[in-house]
């Protein structure tokens, strides 16, 4: 984002009270102008992109055990979706064929990743609550 907001900027502004792009099934609020959400600072794939990266080191509790970060070049291999990832890791055949030079990772690093995290949260006490995924409605306004 430095790159191209400014600090002190009526954009930095705006970027600083949203603090995040929000998505929801249906449509996404970027923290960002849309011409620099969607566009410049866009992972779009085979494009190369500048970024801050944090690489993280967990150990296989899911702890963080060191932290650093670094300016970098990122060039994304697809454009995915959570709903397109769920269903490749539950098995959808058409997805498994779309993203099949991916598969085999995201099975592997996926699972293990939320199986470490599930764990790290159930030692520090949540509870998990097994509730039907919430419909969220919109007025005219959020449009």
């Amino acid at each position: 984002m430095g790159h191209y907001v400014r600090p002190g900027t009526p954009i930095d502004a705006e970027a600083r009270l949203r603090g995040t792009s929000v998505y929801f099934p249906d449509r996404a609020i970027p923290m960002l102008p849309l011409e620099l959400s969607t566009e410049l600072c866009s992972l779009t794939p085979r494009q190369d992109r500048l970024v801050l990266s944090v690489l993280l080191e967990l150990d296989h509790h899911g702890d963080v055990v060191s932290q650093e970060f670094l300016r970098g070049v990122i060039r994304s291999i697809e454009r995915m979706t959570y709903t397109n990832v769920h269903l490749l890791l539950e098995g959808d055949a058409g997805q498994r064929e779309r993203y099949a030079n991916l598969a085999g990772r995201f099975e592997f690093d996926a699972r293990a990743g939320a199986g470490a995290e599930i764990a790290r949260r159930a030692r520090r006490g949540s509870i998990d609550f097994d509730l039907p995924e919430p419909l969220i409605e919109f007025d005219q306004w959020a449009k």
